[in-house]
């Protein structure tokens, strides 16, 4: 596939360039006129920074905060962040990939009067939680003379593992202070990555977006923003569908155009993987498409971030309603949020700990122990564990894995008649009733070296955990349903 070529506005320069693959590795900047189709001729057609667009960017800032990845100089990466953010002039921002609740701190204390913003872990963000401080975040910083910020939530907490840890957030803006005027947005930051089991995790987080839409959404207006980390007309992975094709068919995507002309929203990739999605009134704005602005920073890749910012100008207030419709929608919207049952969401399940090389040699003992460390029940009916060679377990119907709760199938036990993992090495994949696999685990012999000693992971229910032997973090050899302390859950 030949190199996607960038076509973008400069921040703070007069003139827009077209940069172009000349050669291998090289990228020329030149002149281009705003005509034909694509991101440059659709921005300028409308007047940014006016009351009559809501501008909105997605951004991933690479690891801010983190003094051991991204950008090594953390204080410059922040003045970037600032200067980028004050001359793209839009109203709202959603970032992903904040490290650090202190570097985001820093950011909104060198931003000028009038920013706000809101990250994951803010105290008053509804199913908030504590990150570690190496953790990814994702924040909104917007503008105060525009927007002022109603509420916020972590959403699809029970994808947690789809989200790698990172479930998306929701706030309720308010626009130019009305009442009538609430909008629903939302950034997320999906798994990274092109093999299998990453492109699986980001196709089961977009059908929770497409639950969450469909469902306790459906009367909203609503734009989605983040880093997808896929493309929408394919993915990333080779010879393989964009994850994003069911919500693709289902809603609008702003920056579709960017994956139909082959624009690359990172600073070495060939792929659209920042999108903007819309719902509601917003699908109505026709002339709404994103562009991928890169600012005009010495060495940006080593000093800011690999990923450009993609911005999105959205007409306002939407074409499609006047003041009393509005009130109206938001009437009707505000009596469905109250009486619309929850969405049933898939919920979380990791494969915890495993017992290949099993005391005495009797394969009964072994055992695959599975935690759910997510709000929901999670209904295994027709679920499948499998080693290298075939299927070892199916459950029953009407299985189902209590929150925060373990359950251990033991060789015995298995619906074969045994788990058959090897003591030299081998695989356990966990596949749901439709084939979709929900965890992958593959071990070596340095994890099956101690007779009776199990393999657990680092951060119980941490699906990105590594797996150590049992005895290195507890006196005990193993602890099947419970967690490594032998206490409950």
């Amino acid at each position: 596939m030949p190199l996607k070529t960038l076509r973008s506005r400069i921040v703070g320069a007069l003139s827009l360039v077209l940069m172009s693959c000349t050669g291998p590795g090289l990228l020329v900047a030149g002149d281009t006129t705003a005509t034909g189709s694509g991101t440059v001729s659709d921005s300028v057609s409308r007047t940014k920074g006016s009351p009559e667009t809501l501008d909105l960017v997605t951004w991933n800032v690479e690891w801010l905060g983190d003094r051991d990845n991204g950008p090594s100089d953390e204080r410059l990466q922040v003045t970037n962040v600032v200067r980028t953010i004050v001359d793209l002039e839009a109203d709202l921002i959603a970032l992903q990939e904040v490290t650090s609740v202190n570097a985001f701190d820093d950011l909104l204390a060198q931003l000028p009067a009038g920013f706000d913003g809101v990250l994951s872990s803010d105290g008053d963000v509804e199913g908030n939680r504590s990150y570690r401080f190496d953790e990814q975040q994702v924040a909104f910083i917007w503008r105060t003379d525009r927007l002022e910020l109603r509420d916020a939530e972590i959403v699809l907490r029970d994808l947690d593992w789809a989200f790698a840890g990172r479930p998306p957030l929701l706030a309720h803006f308010a626009i130019d202070g009305q009442d009538t005027a609430v909008r629903t947005v939302i950034t997320l930051h999906a798994k990274a990555s092109s093999d299998l089991e990453s492109w699986r995790r980001r196709e089961l987080g977009a059908r929770g977006l497409l639950s969450l839409l469909d469902g306790r959404l459906a009367s909203e207006s609503v734009v989605i923003a983040g880093d997808f980390n896929d493309d929408l007309d394919e993915s990333i992975r080779r010879d393989t569908p964009s994850p994003y094709a069911e919500l693709r068919d289902a809603y609008r995507f702003a920056s579709w155009n960017l994956s139909r002309d082959g624009t690359s929203t990172t600073v070495r990739g060939r792929h659209a993987i920042d999108h903007v999605l819309l719902t509601g009134a917003w699908d109505g704005d026709a002339q709404a498409e994103a562009e991928v602005v890169v600012p005009n920073i010495s060495s940006f890749s080593r000093t800011t971030s690999d990923h450009y910012p993609v911005m999105v100008s959205l007409q306002w207030p939407v074409p499609t309603e006047d003041t009393e419709d509005a009130e109206d929608t938001e009437d009707t919207q505000s009596t469905q949020d109250t009486e619309a049952p929850a969405t049933t969401r898939p919920a979380a399940v990791v494969v915890n700990e495993i017992l290949a090389n099993e005391p005495g040699g009797d394969p009964d003992g072994e055992f695959i122990e599975l935690f759910n460390p997510g709000d929901a029940p999670a209904d295994l009916s027709g679920w499948t564990l499998s080693d290298s060679f075939d299927v070892r377990h199916q459950f029953p119907a009407n299985t189902t894995l209590a929150p925060r709760s373990a359950l251990v199938v033991y060789g015995e036990s298995a619906s074969e008649g045994t788990l058959g993992l090897s003591n030299s090495g081998d695989t356990v994949l966990m596949l749901d009733s439709s084939g979709l696999v929900m965890g992958e685990v593959t071990f070596g012999g340095n994890l099956t070296a101690r007779d009776g000693v199990s393999m657990v992971r680092t951060v119980e229910g941490d699906p990105d955990a590594q797996f150590v032997l049992h005895d290195t973090v507890s006196s005990a050899p193993s602890s099947p349903g419970t967690p490594t302390n032998g206490n409950a859950w």
